[in-house]
């Protein structure tokens, strides 16, 4: 389904150049601390009928233990595209929220009970 079949006029976004470290640096800044398995997810659902792939590949491609194959770079400036746009949207919406936000007094906090430890 993806991108194998493309003519010359079809454009898709691609990262130049991937690098091991660029595929850490797309699943951190897309996903989060906890990225591999997102982005794993992700590239199956990209990769569409063409199978799935295993964690452990995503992983390997991230520590420069296995080839990263030529398709990768297209599916990462993907999954860079829809991160900036998901991003955007949240960004949105903290800023529609933020305009709620007025100073007020602090609330008072209680102090904390003194507890029996149990002997």
């Amino acid at each position: 389904m993806f991108f194998f079949f493309l003519d010359e006029a079809t454009k898709i976004p691609c990262l130049q150049d991937v690098a091991p470290t660029d595929v850490r640096a797309v699943g951190e800044a897309v996903y989060g601390p906890l990225w591999h398995r997102a982005m794993t997810n992700r590239i199956v659902a990209l990769r569409g009928d063409s199978g799935p792939i295993a964690p452990t590949a995503v992983y390997a491609w991230a520590a420069g233990e296995r080839r990263i194959p030529p398709y990768v770079s297209a599916m990462l400036g993907t999954i860079l595209e829809e991160g900036e746009a998901d991003l955007h949207a949240r960004l949105q919406t903290i800023r529609a929220l933020r305009k709620r936000v007025t100073p007020q007094e602090a609330p008072e906090v209680r102090p904390p009970r003194n507890r029996q430890s149990k002997s």
